[in-house]
């Protein structure tokens, strides 16, 4: 006697004696679970399915029905036949899209029924894998999946895991539907592409998202970011120049300017002739000034920089002049920043010493950076405060270099993102605030 839970309304008392199919009394059809761990021959996994009486209905993306069971280590699907296409499964399985442990065949556990078996090893592998290399085996993957006719909208990084020869694979295979399929299923929020939320039919540029976020979770150190998507480089400092710029392109909310697998892929590897640079400089006073009250900007044949002075009096514009002054003279940037904190100083102490006043605590004397030096291997960019730098790809992707560093910054890299914090624009470092 065998007592199991039936998948729909829950009830336990449900007891089978002769292994065969029985009836709910709300109707659910219960599948013959008791006969499967009579073989001792199947893996160890089946085996558990004793220990595991409660089991689940599921539906797939394409309206299927199947069950599962879980354990610690090990997923276990049964799906019926008529639900079940094994040569699909197989032309997948070939091509290795996804990899259950075992498959235990109708004639092991009855007539009705497939057993998928699956190790739920859940991306373990996944992040450990290098920025570039990481984005690289995720879109071979998704290209495989569309060259095929497949999509898989519904991923989280728990359904991917990294093979030993560096190929990322789909540990469940009801993940997969055909392009346009309606579906009914639940999808995890923060791996969602927007359009999903309102319309039920699946597309390929909808999991073009999907896996850029899966890109960004585990690049950011697991950051569930809903709405903007700061710089990773904060997390991950060495990653290559470029790459954020295509990978951000693949977050779009609208979809028509999302890229294919296929394009991502060949912006990856492309690799770039030696550009010949030119430099050039032009600012605006806008509609309401008739001079730059508090920006200052200059450049030579080694460097380029920018200053924003932050006070709304003529101290903003002093700062920024000084800032300039300091940068464009050439050096180590960060060392020129730190003469430039020094000489605003200077600037202050001097001005009190005129004045006999102490203007400095009401109107601080403080600016922005952001500078660029110019070498014939590389360019170096540094910057203090929301003056930014960008980078122009050969592909035509925007990619900013730098973070606005400001409260919500400061969370975080602290790790203590939030709603509340979202917000917070106050500047927390610039220069004239006399630390180096």
């Amino acid at each position: 006697m065998t007592k199991i839970a039936c998948p729909d309304c829950g009830i336990e008392n449900i007891a089978s004696a002769d292994m065969q199919e029985i009836s709910c009394e709300c109707g659910a059809q219960i599948p013959r679970l008791g006969l499967i761990p009579q073989f001792q021959s199947v893996c160890k996994a089946i085996k558990l399915l004793s220990e595991f009486p409660k089991f689940s209905k599921q539906h797939s993306l394409s309206g299927e029905i199947y069950y599962t069971l879980e354990t610690s280590n090990t997923a276990l699907q049964i799906w019926q036949v008529e639900n079940f296409d094994i040569d699909a499964q197989r032309e997948r399985l070939n091509n290795q899209i996804l990899v259950p442990t075992q498959i235990i065949m109708p004639n092991e556990i009855g007539d009705n029924y497939y057993l998928l078996v699956y190790q739920t090893v859940h991306g373990k592998n996944i992040e450990q894998v290098q920025p570039l290399a990481l984005a690289n085996a995720l879109f071979e993957l998704i290209e495989h999946i569309h060259d095929r006719g497949f999509c898989v909208p519904s991923l989280t990084p728990a359904d991917l895991d990294m093979r030993e020869d560096g190929k990322v694979r789909l540990l469940h295979g009801h993940k997969i539907c055909c392009q346009n399929t309606k579906f009914t299923s639940r999808f995890y929020p923060a791996f969602t592409a927007p359009e999903l939320n309102y319309h039920s039919i699946v597309k390929q540029v909808s999991d073009i998202f999907t896996i850029a976020k899966i890109w960004y979770w585990i690049i950011s150190k697991k950051q569930v970011i809903l709405d903007d998507f700061p710089c990773p480089r904060i997390w991950h400092p060495d990653m290559p120049v470029g790459l954020w710029g295509v990978l951000r392109a693949c977050l779009q909310n609208q979809v028509n300017y999302r890229p294919t697998a296929s394009d991502v892929l060949i912006l990856l590897n492309q690799e770039y002739e030696p550009v010949e640079l030119f430099l050039g400089m032009h600012t605006d006073v806008g509609r309401k000034a008739d001079h730059n009250q508090e920006d200052a900007c200059a450049y030579n044949e080694h460097i380029a920089v920018v200053s924003d002075g932050i006070s709304q009096s003529d101290w903003g514009e002093k700062a920024s002049k000084i800032v300039v002054k300091n940068l464009i003279q050439g050096g180590l940037l960060q060392e020129q920043i730190n003469k430039a904190n020094a000489a605003i100083g200077q600037a202050i102490l001097e001005d009190q010493n005129k004045s006999h006043k102490a203007k400095q605590f009401l109107d601080p004397m403080s600016a922005t950076v952001v500078a660029a030096s110019f070498s014939a291997e590389c360019v170096t960019c540094v910057s203090l405060g929301d003056s930014r730098a960008y980078l122009l790809s050969a592909g035509n992707y925007l990619e900013r270099l730098t973070e606005d560093q400001n409260g919500s910054w400061e969370a975080i890299i602290n790790g203590e993102h939030s709603a509340k914090v979202a917000n917070d624009k106050h500047l927390t470092p610039w220069v004239g605030r006399f630390h180096p």
